[in-house]
């Protein structure tokens, strides 16, 4: 499945590269913490007008970049 595979918190830890799906736009981040709800606060490198600052998403919004 791959990419269409739906991901849930357990899949990311803190450190990890991340992006949105479903974004128009270039977008890359760190995570710097995961919840046991299903919920991941990403601290943004690439995003336009949040660089350096951090928001909160559904794991299944987020996909795991390559090491």
């Amino acid at each position: 499945m791959g990419d269409e595979e739906k991901s849930s918190a357990s899949t990311f830890k803190p450190g990890d590269a991340v992006e949105l799906r479903e974004s128009l736009t270039t977008t890359r981040g760190i995570v710097v913490r995961v919840n046991g709800d299903g919920f991941v606060t990403v601290k943004w490198v690439i995003r336009f007008s949040m660089f350096g600052k951090t928001s909160v998403h559904r794991a299944r919004d987020l996909r795991k970049l390559p090491a």
